[in-house]
């Protein structure tokens, strides 16, 4: 992965894998990345794609240390449907970014809506859109889910009850 590093060129997006979601970095040179990362959590503890983190803080950081073992990318898809800036602008912005606190927002302002500002000028998270084209598709589906939790929990606890006051003394 460290050759990666290497191939990258400053201005392009990182895409790092963390399981079941991708953090997003815009690499700006010598091993450099800047992202967004929770205000509130630990030194360089990257934005996790949590509900919890409300603030977040732009880092300049070395990118092995974001990634954290973790696979990661050059993903500059977008430059398909989407012109980027110049890589000046785009290095230039990040940077005079770097320490800036923004509100953070799972669907509205998150580490991909940043990162795809930093070099289309646009807040876009695909997976965000992802996400809530599910809930979007699936809302009936939840809401039948969690009905049927809830009387699974209900009768559960009938059930139990029941036999708790038939057991002799």
């Amino acid at each position: 992965m460290a050759e990666l590093a290497e191939r990258a060129s400053p201005g392009d997006l990182i895409e790092i894998f963390r399981g079941p979601y991708k953090h997003w970095a815009v690499y700006v040179g010598h091993g450099y990345v800047v992202h967004l990362t929770s205000a509130e959590g630990a030194p360089g503890d990257s934005c996790s794609c949590s509900v919890n983190i409300l603030r977040a803080v732009v880092k300049k950081e070395l990118l092995q240390k974001v990634a954290k073992g973790d696979k990661y990318r050059v993903n500059n898809s977008n430059d398909t449907n989407r012109c980027p800036k110049s890589k000046e602008e785009i290095v230039q912005t990040a940077e005079r970014m770097v320490g800036e606190e923004i509100d953070y927002s799972l669907g509205r302002s998150n580490c991909e809506h940043f990162a795809n500002f930093l070099r289309y000028g646009t807040l876009e998270s695909k997976q965000a859109e992802q996400v809530n084209n599910v809930l979007q598709a699936g809302m009936l589906t939840v809401g039948g889910l969690v009905g049927a939790v809830l009387a699974g929990k209900l009768i559960y606890e009938l059930v139990k009850g029941s036999r708790e006051e038939e057991e002799p003394e």
